[in-house]
């Protein structure tokens, strides 16, 4: 364990605790269409106190170093082949998002316990309903129809919830299902599909939560008696009255909006694609991050298609406030080679570590949500870094474990 003074300890632990029940707020601090949330502001601070208490090392430096530059490399392609200089504040908020990571990584696996880590998220999971509670009813309140919970999109709200979901059945013993249970019906509200991208997988997570806790005899019987009668009743319920839900409307849809929505979201990532492979030079340095709309509208590529379906997007491209809408597609085309990568083996590597630790309930959301993030572009929000974190931190502490018990099996049979 590091020694560092407590009272630093206890500023970054209550500064990531913010992080935590402040990750949706998007509120716009600045007003207007300024991006800098409330969210990104307890980030920076979270970084400061982090830097402040001694945690920064020459390998963060060389990491940060390293990224920059292979960002950097990314503007000049732009600059020189697009004529576009780049977006300066989303490079500053990534070197932010990968010192988050680094850091806060850092601090929890060498000054916090698991069983303080798993206490504190507790609380901060019980902490977290009734903050929901009230930015949806302040959504309500408002007269919107699809309640974003602070976010600036409905989807990321979405994300958010679910993320407490499955939370809930990892931490908690008691009231595990009920807590779950609540966070999903708070992302019905919302009106987005990615609650049924989660749904299934959630499902799954409480038969193995069940067969784990209390045996297959259990599980036999909370699923033919309780859990799938109770979630057939539950969907009944809301398509019967489908007009207070509106996202039974727009999954059960067939209408012309629903599907615009879907085919522009395919195409955007079609055109991200495109844009990689219409160069060497973008293949390899890619285009800069958060350029994916600007560089679009100067290409040669055709995006006739999309504005006939979407016309409000190329709208949004021309101003350069339009994404990709999809984190694996934006790290591919506008990031270089080195670091979507990186960016694949470290999927690649959560995935594989949550398996190998048998952390299944993590496992089935981290397939959530990486299905979700497919569709839209998370990585520029804080709570794409504090999942990361979180799943990390239980990787780490699930081996730890593995190797107390070896060693203490070891002890007894030598």
């Amino acid at each position: 364990m590091l020694k560092i003074n407590d009272l630093k300890i206890k500023l970054v632990g209550g500064m990531l605790c913010l992080c935590f029940l402040l990750m949706s707020f998007g509120f716009s601090i600045t007003g207007g269409e300024g991006k800098l949330a409330i969210s990104n502001l307890v980030q920076v601070m979270t970084i400061v106190s982090l830097i402040s208490a001694g945690f920064l090392r020459l390998f963060d430096l060389k990491i940060l170093f390293m990224f920059f530059f292979l960002t950097f490399i990314g503007i000049l392609n732009s600059f020189f082949c697009y004529n576009f200089p780049g977006k300066p504040l989303v490079i500053v908020f990534m070197l932010f998002s990968v010192a988050f990571l680094l850091l806060s990584y850092r601090f929890l696996t060498n000054c916090v316990s698991q069983k303080l880590f798993e206490s504190t998220v507790r609380y901060l999971i019980l902490l977290s309903v009734p903050i929901y509670l009230i930015l949806g009813y302040l959504d309500y309140k408002e007269g919107l129809t699809m309640i974003s919970y602070g976010m600036d999109d409905k989807s990321h709200a979405t994300i958010i919830l679910c993320f407490c979901s499955f939370i809930s059945l990892t931490v908690f013993k008691k009231g595990a299902y009920l807590l779950s249970f609540f966070f999903i019906f708070l992302s019905i509200f919302t009106t987005s599909r990615l609650t049924v991208v989660f749904f299934p997988f959630l499902i799954f997570a409480m038969f193995y939560k069940i067969k784990r806790d209390s045996g297959i005899k259990m599980m036999v019987f909370v699923a033919l008696f309780l859990l799938v009668p109770a979630v057939v009743y539950l969907i009944i319920i809301l398509l019967k009255n489908s007009d207070s839900f509106l996202l039974f409307q727009r999954v059960s849809s067939s209408d012309s909006i629903n599907d615009d929505s879907s085919s522009a979201h395919s195409m955007l990532i079609a055109k991200g694609i495109e844009l990689k492979l219409e160069s060497w030079n973008n293949f390899l340095f890619g285009i800069s991050p958060g350029a994916f709309s600007d560089v679009l509208i100067r290409s040669d590529i055709d995006y006739s298609k999309i504005e006939s379906i979407d016309p409000q997007f190329i709208q949004f491209a021309r101003l350069g406030k339009a994404p990709v809408h999809s984190t694996h597609i934006a790290f591919f085309s506008e990031y270089s080679l080195p670091i979507f990568i990186f960016y694949v083996f470290g999927i690649f590597r959560i995935t594989k570590e949550l398996y190998l630790n048998k952390l299944f309930i993590d496992l089935l959301f981290w397939f959530g949500f990486l299905a979700s993030i497919t569709f839209y572009s998370s990585h520029n929000k804080m709570y794409f870094y504090v999942v990361l974190v979180y799943l990390c931190v239980r990787i780490f502490y699930k081996k730890e474990f593995s190797k107390e018990t070896s060693s203490i099996t070891e002890e007894i049979y030598a």
